[in-house]
């Protein structure tokens, strides 16, 4: 049915201007936002989160590109530009990764998605008696939210499979707003009072030796700075022999912490830790959908805004289209057989009046 309705609109219409300047639009726009994506996605792996353009870049490109595809669904009659056009917005992104299986599988995946999302889209565009673009946009667009987010997801795992996934799964700005929601009761538990993210491994362990000396009641006089050195040092060598990390005592606590996390994580996952990218990427996906949900409403709200726009421009104009009712009454299969059997006598009635006549 989907090759048949295919072959019979390519025939009956040909790409106007208009189409041909969706189509290549569409095409650039969401070629484009899903590079951007892997950019960004690049940085998180590389566990960079700075701010940077390309993340509101991202979330505004992709808006776009919703738009665009849920427009050429409904704009474009040319099925055979159409469909071209949404598979070659799948394709352009991979091609700027490494051709393998996994690419070859996720290509084939995403490009099914986004077709059968374009096609529910024009089928309810084609079949429906009045033009309601929630209507339309529910049909397909969340089908193909899930080939973004499958795509996305890819490059996500892409990232991750070449760097730390554990210290991906443990974000440096989330890493250091747990420390300050939890400064007060961690000093209360060490006992040390200089505790603070930003503070050096030194200066904090040296602020635990003078509690501990104060402790003691050894008042400060008594020990020169030198020997306090020393057993800072003492003391940085100890945890650092403890827990299998590198402290060389001017890095920040916040990142020595994390290192420390990290490393205790990756012993515990011993050999699953080669599956951490793909449960990386699975949450990745789940999460995505999740964002995809405002998305969806933004971009209809987008759509409905361009419309409103374009006729207003008169580049769209309003047309009406004519329906015939047509009513039908439901026959029991009873009464089908008597309609049947009314109908052969008739016929062997006529068939005998033939003969009659013709023997007269």
């Amino acid at each position: 049915v989907f090759f048949k309705r295919l072959v019979d609109n390519t025939s009956m219409s040909r790409p106007n201007p208009k189409e041909l300047t969706l189509a290549f639009v569409f095409i650039a726009v969401q070629a484009f936002t899903f590079l951007v994506w892997r950019d960004s996605l690049a940085r998180i792996a590389d566990q960079n989160f700075e701010f940077s353009y390309l993340y509101p870049a991202s979330l505004v490109g992709l808006v776009i590109a919703v738009t665009l595809a849920a427009l050429a669904s409904i704009f474009i009659t040319n099925q055979f530009l159409l469909y071209g056009a949404v598979a070659a917005s799948m394709l352009v992104p991979l091609l700027t990764v490494p051709a393998t299986n996994g690419t070859l599988i996720v290509l084939i995946l995403t490009i099914l998605l986004a077709l059968g999302a374009v096609w529910r889209t024009a089928n309810e565009s084609s079949f429906s008696l009045g033009f309601s673009l929630h209507k339309l946009f529910r049909a397909g667009i969340p089908l193909y939210l899930t080939a973004a987010a499958l795509l996305n997801s890819y490059f996500y795992f892409l990232e991750v499979k070449q760097s730390d996934i554990v210290g991906v799964a443990l974000p440096r700005p989330a890493f250091d707003l747990a420390l300050r929601i939890f400064a007060e009761p961690i000093k209360s538990l060490t006992g040390n009072p200089s505790f603070r993210p930003d503070v050096t491994v030194d200066e904090f362990l040296e602020a635990g030796v003078r509690a501990e000396l104060n402790k003691q009641q050894i008042a400060d006089q008594r020990i020169s700075d030198a020997d306090i050195k020393k057993m800072t040092e003492l003391s940085r060598r100890e945890l650092a022999s403890r827990y299998g990390v590198e402290l060389k005592g001017n890095e920040k606590l916040s990142d020595a912490l994390r290192e420390t996390v990290t490393a205790r994580m990756q012993d515990l996952l011993g050999p699953y830790r080669r599956y951490m990218p793909y449960a990386g990427a699975i949450a990745f996906f789940l999460a995505f959908k999740t964002l995809t949900i405002p998305l969806y409403f933004i971009s209809l709200a987008l759509a409905f805004f361009l419309i409103k726009g374009m006729i207003a421009a008169k580049i769209m104009k309003k047309e009406t289209r004519q329906a015939r009712e047509m009513t039908t009454t439901p026959m029991t299969n009873h009464t089908a057989k008597i309609a049947c059997a009314n109908k052969e006598i008739d016929d062997l009635l006529q068939k005998n009046e033939k003969s009659n006549a013709s023997n007269e």
